[in-house]
């Protein structure tokens, strides 16, 4: 068989069930998009601005605590005695 033929025969094949167009797929129908709605959209534009707020927080947070307390060997020392005081 060519590569002719073969793309002849791959591009004649109906689509498989995932990729029909329309409202039925092979698990049922499709879920309404929540970006269409106007109310649901402010929504997921705050949602997503506090996910990406609470994850620079928590990177610079750590950053930080690893400079301060990790990075160099006489503040190593210090941490371990704060620790072993608690």
């Amino acid at each position: 068989m060519s590569c002719v033929d073969m793309a002849f025969t791959v591009a004649s094949l109906p689509p498989p069930p995932l990729l029909v167009h329309g409202t039925k797929t092979l698990f049922g129908s499709l879920p309404k998009p929540v970006w269409d709605s106007s109310e649901d959209r402010l929504a997921l534009v705050g949602l997503g601005f506090a996910a990406i707020a609470a994850l620079w927080t928590s990177v610079n947070i750590i950053a930080w605590f690893v400079y301060r307390y990790l990075l160099f060997k006489p503040d190593r020392y210090c941490q371990k005695s704060l620790v072993d005081e608690l």
